[in-house]
């Protein structure tokens, strides 16, 4: 998922002066990071709580202060592009299980 989410932010940022493509590879490495470790948190305390997956709203919250943070933009211009790449997330997240099941179905003997 890490070049799709740079060229996505590529596509979002792309009149925003000063920031290359390689500014979004690390904002992506950052936020995706973040996701695979707060996912890691989630399960593990779901073996010990059941409150574990309330954890899970801290996502969006950490994805717009590192967005607002990272490319210094209003807050509305933030939520506009974290609606437009969780769209283009879920289409690229989609395509990428469709292909596996593809492969998937093409190697059953």
């Amino acid at each position: 998922m890490l070049p799709i989410a740079a060229i996505m932010l590529s596509v979002l940022f792309v009149f925003k002066k000063g920031v290359y493509v390689f500014d979004h590879l690390i904002f992506s490495m950052h936020s995706l990071s973040f996701q695979g470790l707060l996912l890691s948190a989630v399960f593990g305390l779901g073996l010990v709580t059941t409150w574990g997956p309330w954890l899970l709203w801290l996502a969006p919250v950490h994805l717009f202060v590192h967005m607002r943070g990272t490319y210094r933009i209003s807050w509305y211009g933030t939520l506009i592009r974290m609606f437009l790449l969780f769209i283009g997330s879920a289409w690229a997240f989609g395509f990428l299980i469709l292909g596996l099941l593809l492969v998937g179905l093409a190697t059953v003997r």
